[in-house]
């Protein structure tokens, strides 16, 4: 196994002097400083001019941190000509607990493009009069300095006042964080010359505004998305302080976005529009769902001179609508809810949105009024009841009329699924695949959340949703502005009842007709629990799924050769996958054979549970349909046991899983990849560990079909033959590729039959064994020798050493065995181990040294041993071995190996260090850290990496590496090992210096 080290670049940082009172003037001073090489900052800084990041980015890092600015009204200004957001931003990076003061303001984004982050346990804090944030500010060269601030994990910001959007795109993110505005909030300020697009998106936040608050200014679009966060104003006194704005300015749009979030503010929320009403400002305000929590002081929609806007009520399938409650007292607008006959009550997705027949929406005060309210919304009346707006059901439920909106009332239990069937007229095949994406898409001003499944056949939509209530429900869709010239020609709806069987009559069923007049699916799958269901046909879980659950659940599948088949047309892994789950002691038994992916893909997943089969077990079956019918099992802690062959991979790709003690019987034989006459190359794997067994009796094909990968993974599992006549074939038939791995204490039980690697001149078998803990028996081992033929057989040492094959026949080599190391480092017990023994005759037995290893070959045995030339003494080698002999006792012993690297360049060591630890180049034993010692050869090039843990034990020791698959420029200077407790002292354990004509080859690289 080679490993290849690629060492990169790290960009430098420069650091910038505590002292500095003008960062500017120190920056423009450096050489060297730009975005890859950032200045940073540690400690505390005050700076009294302004603190200009052109050209370069920065990083405030550490919790003893803190950047004071005090630089007159402009204290902070990233970006400037040239920083470009679809290239390179000027950039400034606050992290691990740093904090930034300012008494003046922020802009990110200037002369040119600008980004400012925020992370976990840092803030900002703005208390100067002029103490602006301002994100994307472009007053002297509009355009040119769009801006985007990221808070992530950060609590305890405070500004005096926020804008985001200042004549240039500005985008301000929020996740798990809070921020304080002591003033004015903005999305949008000025802009009356240009149109700009700027948005605020909380997520999991907090954000509180105690003074004026406007989303849209001037001829710009303007977006603020509130995800599960909060935002509260109190307001101010002044000419607008009783107002808060959705699309002020002239020409542009103003929306707001809330989903399970809570929006409040004891002033008037005005849609559209200044007070005076003279600019041409739209507003749209979206509440989706019933999670929202929404109140005003009053709320007042615009209607007329040119200035508007919309309430949306969306629902979705949480359930219904959140509530409006406006709080305030009466005074001119204040406590008034004025509509201007602009109440929208729709659906956040075009199909399968539930509620009740009935909602409240808004409420007001005792002493206050609600004012044009329109009639109808779409599926609903809207009525002015007393101090509410209420939202009904309305126009007629569907029964077979063609319409465009409408609904249906649904009786049953607690769990309903209905299915949709819409006929559809007007159109052609594109139109109506046209209309079955924007149904997916749900889309409503901009919101998208949209879930439902729609599925076209022919000219018909089909969907499922399932209520969730008790006794009545109702199901409404709205496709009157999804497509013109397609109409709803018919409409069938189908109640399914209670899609959880678990209450159905065990007996004689007709499984198929009873899943497709239940309405099961792969969200609601069909469920059997207590009791023996029989039935006398195939069963087919085609376009949906089926749980099997609990002790003494039984189906028993009676029909002949094909009993079970999982996976229908459409199925896939790519999107919803045709599966069956048997849990909890449940038990299948068929008197045919089980498919897992026939039509379409499939899955079978298997938990403490028992399979009877009557024949075969194929997981991947696409004979009919090339490549459609992928398969997947696991079995988990359960048992099946089948007279039939155990197929993985049948004109398929196929994966299979054993684990947690998992034992699978066959008395037919195991084919991974058995037939593919397919031009697309098939793989099948199948992986045995903890402690799960397979046995068959006939055949063990690993690798079988033309031009297909098989592949077996024993990992603390057995795998076994049983019949002594029987064959183990790794590549069977031309082109294939067959390959076994045994490692961590498995079992190959190959007693009395023979295994071969490589059936043809074309084939590849490997068998790869790894770590000295593994039981392989066998009769006979014959390698393909002929030419083009590239199988053959690995040992792989790890810190348990080599495995030996017991073998009872003719062993035939061919010149075709490795032995190496599992890992770049291992520890072992021993010197020599025996890889083959017991064989009537051994030939083909290589001659060449492995490097580490010599193969020798005495009495039909073949034993490997560390080849003495490469112990090492004084030789300057990339490999080698030591040996150690603790004579002290003492229990436990620890290794450690301090290593000293050259042809690394000065900052490269971190980087190669990280790739160790990333990889499994030491093995699982072993740990890599930086000794922060440095060779005394050479200070600039020469650098150290301590490994330690790399063994625990007592008596003869003997330490192994290679460093070959390094790369040409990192070298093996020196290499010292240590032993604690009882281990000799270092200096009898030491790899001497190796040479200066070994650092004379490669001394270094220049920059």
């Amino acid at each position: 196994m080679l490993f290849f080290c690629m060492p990169t670049l790290v960009s430098a940082e420069i650091v910038v002097p505590t002292t500095t009172t003008n960062y500017t003037s120190w920056a423009t001073s450096q050489t060297g400083l730009s975005h890859a090489n950032p200045a940073v900052m540690e400690g505390t800084y005050t700076f009294s001019a302004v603190t200009e990041i052109f050209r370069h980015s920065a990083i405030i890092r550490g919790t003893n941190t803190t950047v004071t600015l005090s630089g007159g009204a402009n204290g902070l200004r990233i970006g400037t000509t040239g920083s470009s957001s679809s290239g390179t931003y000027d950039s400034l990076s606050v992290t691990g607990g740093a904090s930034i003061v300012t008494d003046a303001r922020i802009q990110v984004g200037w002369l040119g493009d600008g980004y400012l982050y925020v992370g976990a346990g840092s803030k900002i804090t703005n208390r100067g009069n002029d103490g602006r944030l301002i994100v994307g500010d472009s007053r002297d060269s509009h355009g040119n300095g769009n801006g985007k601030v990221v808070f992530e994990d950060s609590k305890g910001n405070a500004v005096v006042q926020l804008v985001v959007g200042y004549y240039a795109n500005g985008e301000l993110e929020m996740t798990n964080s809070d921020m304080t505005v002591t003033d004015y909030f903005r999305i949008n300020e000025g802009n009356t010359n240009n149109k700009y697009t700027s948005s605020v998106t909380l997520r999991n936040s907090s954000l509180s505004v105690a003074g004026l608050f406007n989303v849209g200014e001037g001829a710009s679009t303007s977006t603020f998305n509130l995800e599960n966060s909060t935002f509260a104003h109190t307001g101010s006194s002044g000419l607008d302080g009783d107002r808060t704005y959705l699309g002020m300015g002239s020409g542009g749009q103003a929306t707001m976005n809330m989903v399970g979030s809570t929006f409040s503010t004891g002033k008037v929320l005005t849609l559209g529009g200044h007070w005076t009403g003279l600019p041409t400002g739209k507003g749209i305000l979206n509440i989706v769902g019933d999670g929202n929590t929404l109140s005003t002081g009053g709320f007042y929609v615009r209607g007329s001179e040119g200035a508007y806007g919309h309430v949306n009520f969306l629902a979705d399938t949480s359930g219904g609508f959140s509530k409006l409650t406006v709080s305030g007292t009466h005074s001119g607008e204040t406590g008034h809810a004025n509509f201007n006959n602009q109440l929208r009550v729709g659906l956040a997705q075009y199909a399968g949105v539930l509620y009740d027949k009935e909602f409240t929406l808004v409420t007001v005060g005792a002493d206050s009024a609600i004012s044009n309210v329109n009639a109808t919304s779409g599926a609903f009346t809207l009525a002015v009841e007393g101090k509410s707006v209420v939202a009904r059901l309305a126009g007629e439920e569907f029964q077979s009329t063609p319409a465009s909106t409408g609904w249906k009332t649904l009786d049953g239990g607690s769990q309903v699924l209905q299915q949709v069937t819409l006929a559809l007229s007007g159109g052609d095949a594109t139109s109506y695949q046209t209309l079955v994406a924007a149904m997916n898409a749900g889309q409503v001003e901009g919101v998208n959340y949209g879930k439902t499944h729609f599925t076209l056949n022919g000219n018909a939509i089909q969907y499922e949703v399932l209520t969730n209530y008790a006794g009545r429900g109702y199901t409404a869709w709205d496709f009157s502005t999804v497509a013109s010239g397609v109409q709803v020609a018919g409409v069938t709806l189908s109640d399914g009842g209670d899609f959880d069987y678990r209450d159905a009559t065990p007996g004689a069923i007709s499984y198929n007709t009873w899943a497709e007049s239940a309405g099961a699916s792969h969200l609601h799958p069909a469920r059997m629990t207590g009791g023996t269901f029989t039935d006398s046909e195939i069963v087919q879980v085609f376009g949906h799924s089926l749980y099997i659950t609990g002790t003494g659940t039984k189906l028993e599948a009676t029909k002949g050769e094909r009993s079970f088949q999982i996976g229908g047309e459409g199925s896939s892994f790519d999107s919803l996958v045709d599966r069956v789950v048997i849990s909890g002691g449940a038990n299948l038994t068929t008197k045919g054979r089980l498919q897992v992916g026939w039509y379409g893909d499939g899955e079978l997943l298997v938990t403490d549970s028992q399979l009877n089969l009557g024949n075969h077990l194929i997981v991947g079956d696409s004979r009919d349909t090339p490549g459609k019918g992928k398969g997947r099992a696991v079995f988990d802690h359960s048992t099946v046991t089948a007279p039939g062959t155990f197929t993985v991979g049948y004109f398929a790709d196929a994966e299979v899983i054993l684990q947690n003690g998992s034992s699978l019987t066959f008395d037919g034989g195991l084919n991974v990849v058995e037939t593919n006459s397919f031009s697309t190359p098939l793989t099948g794997t199948l992986q045995i560990q903890d402690g799960s067994s397979l046995s068959v009796a006939n055949q063990i094909y690993i690798g079988q079909a033309t031009n297909s990968t098989g592949i077996v993974n024993l990992d603390n599992g057995t795998l076994t033959g049983r019949k002594t006549d029987g064959v183990a074939t790794l590549g069977v038939a031309s082109g294939a590729y067959g390959e076994l791995n045994i490692g961590n204490g498995s079992t190959f039980n190959n007693t009395g039959r023979t295994l071969t690697l490589g059936n043809t001149n074309t084939s590849t078998g490997v068998m790869q064994v790894i770590g000295g803990e593994n039981t392989i028996k066998t009769r006979t081992i014959t390698i393909n020798s002929t030419a083009g033929n590239v199988s053959s057989l690995n040992f792989l040492a790890d810190n348990t050493g080599l495995s030996s094959i017991a073998a009872t026949g003719a062993v035939s080599l061919n010149n075709k065995v490795n032995v190496g190391l599992a890992g770049g480092m291992v520890a072992m017990d021993s010197n020599t181990y025996t890889l083959i023994s017991g064989a009537t005759s051994l030939s083909g037995v290589p001659t060449e040294n492995f490097g580490l290893w010599q193969l020798n070959s005495a009495d039909n045995t073949l034993t490997a041993t560390l080849n003495p030339d490469l112990e090492l003494v004084n030789s300057p080698l990339n490999q080698g071995w030591i040996f150690l002999k603790d004579t002290s006792g003492a229990d436990p012993s620890t290794i450690s190996a301090r290593l000293v690297l050259s042809g690394l360049l000065p900052g490269e060591i971190d980087n190669f260090v990280e790739w160790l630890n990333g990889s499994d180049y030491l093995g699982e034993n072993a740990d890599v850290t930086l000794d922060l010692l440095q060779a005394e050869v050479d200070e600039e090039s020469e650098n150290a990496i301590l490994v330690s843990n790399i063994l625990n034990a007592v008596g003869e020791t003997y330490f192994a590496f290679d460093f070959t698959g390094y790369g040409s420029s990192v070298w093996l200077e020196s290499a010292t090992l240590t032993g604690q407790e009882g281990v000799p002292e270092p200096g009898t354990c030491v790899l001497l210096l190796l040479g200066t004509l070994w650092l004379i080859r490669e001394k270094r690289r220049k920059i």
